[in-house]
């Protein structure tokens, strides 16, 4: 009975972290015409791995998709870094990782399930990964994308759907490549339908 209420506890406590995921923004150094919160980036990746995992025929199981569904939920407590600075240098991604190991062995009492890339790469078999990191990404590029529709011109904007790109492309998820494509044509055509 015990383990019981403590399980139930857990599961309680998580609860509440995760109506915490809506007050994390996102892409947090860079200024923004409307609001990214870490519940609707999480709510779009998972929506969207389901979506192209028809198309790559990828199967996959419930347990992959609370995981996918939790994939940033670190975030809740270290709040969003740019990948720009977490990945500048090998000390800046193993300072990353410290930050989040010690999270973790701090919150891992209060949380069900707490984890970071590492954990997620033990839980997961390659192609679902694959698809993730590939979804995760598209989310980000839609957003910019959106964002400059919205007339957001920065630097910042142009420079991180041109490393997007580039990474999702990288990857090789045919589909998500393919709609990331289609999306850069209609907003190009958008653009050049409001010029004067």
């Amino acid at each position: 009975m015990v383990k019981e209420v403590s399980k139930e506890r857990k599961i309680f406590s998580q609860i509440e972290f995760h109506r915490k995921m809506s007050n994390i923004d996102r892409l947090s150094d860079v200024l923004k015409n409307k609001k990214y919160s870490l519940a609707e980036h999480s709510y779009y990746v998972t929506t969207m791995f389901q979506d192209f995992a028809i198309i790559e025929d990828i199967a996959y199981t419930v347990n992959d998709l609370y995981f996918i569904a939790r994939h940033d939920f670190l975030e809740v407590f270290t709040g969003d870094l740019s990948s720009v600075v977490k990945n500048f240098s090998d000390k800046t991604k193993e300072a990353w990782e410290t930050i989040e190991n010690e999270v973790m062995k701090t919150y891992k009492l209060d949380c069900y399930l707490l984890f970071n890339d590492k954990e997620l790469n033990e839980e997961l078999n390659e192609e679902v990964i694959k698809l993730l990191k590939a979804c995760d990404l598209l989310d980000l590029y839609l957003f910019c994308i959106e964002e400059t529709t919205l007339g957001n011109n920065l630097y910042e904007m142009a420079y991180i759907l041109e490393e997007i790109f580039k990474q999702i492309r990288d990857l090789e998820v045919c589909s998500v490549t393919n709609f990331m494509l289609k999306r850069t044509r209609d907003y190009k055509d958008q653009m050049n339908y409001y010029k004067v």
